[in-house]
């Protein structure tokens, strides 16, 4: 399996989670690139998530998402847990 690393983010307070969410909806990004630096900057504020990857059956049009873990994300519904990502 591939290692994903980002880097640390800037030394900021935890409320500047708006900001991080503000750009990540302002530029392109797929749903997993999100998490994953939404992952990163909660880890460095000490809440640490698991990253959750799942799909819908092909039956009914085979599509994936990703959210973090204990996030309040409608788009999850419908989706089955295929596998999580460690912090």
């Amino acid at each position: 399996m591939r290692c994903i690393q980002l880097p640390a983010p800037p030394p900021l307070p935890p409320s500047a989670i708006r900001g991080v969410e503000a750009l990540l909806r302002r530029r392109p990004s797929t749903c997993l690139e999100a998490a994953l630096v939404r992952q990163r900057w909660l880890s460095a504020q000490g809440d640490a998530r698991m990253i959750v990857i799942g799909v819908t059956a092909p039956s009914s049009g085979f599509l994936a998402h990703a959210w973090l873990l204990g996030d309040n994300d409608p788009s999850a519904d419908g989706y089955r847990e295929l596998t999580r990502l460690e912090p």
